[in-house]
């Protein structure tokens, strides 16, 4: 893994403690080539160093330790971002038509009462049901 020096100047140590003898000194915005995290039981710590190769094209590997600290990766993985689900939308629903009128009455004959024609009962409007999509 590719990393970069992060502060102005990094010791490379050869091992992974700070009271381990300084090999080399990088400086900001150098490029090292990581094997991955010191793992060892003689330093308390070593889970905190990376493991440095400063020889990554040769045919015999220079490895030295670096502290976390000072590094940051060349290229990071992306990290996933919150994202939000839309709020849900009401679907329109057609609007009732309005009831059908009464005939109005029609007259016959002068003089005569007015003839009220027959009368049937108007059916009830059904409720429209309103319908919600998510």
């Amino acid at each position: 893994m590719m990393f970069f020096v992060w502060v102005e100047y990094a010791s490379l140590r050869e091992c992974p403690d700070r009271a381990c003898e300084r090999r080399e000194t990088l400086f900001y915005q150098d490029e090292v080539c990581t094997y991955g995290r010191a793992s060892s039981t003689d330093y308390a710590l070593a889970n905190e160093w990376w493991v440095i190769d400063l020889n990554p094209n040769g045919a015999f590997r220079d490895i030295v330790y670096m502290h976390e600290s000072a590094l940051r990766p060349l290229n990071p993985t992306p990290r996933p971002t919150a994202t939000f689900t839309p709020l849900p939308t009401v679907t329109q629903t057609p609007s009732p038509s309005p009831p059908p009128t009464l005939p109005s009455p029609t007259p016959t004959e002068p003089g005569q009462p007015t003839a009220i024609p027959s009368v049937t009962p108007l059916p009830s409007p059904t409720p429209t049901v309103v319908r919600i999509e998510f």
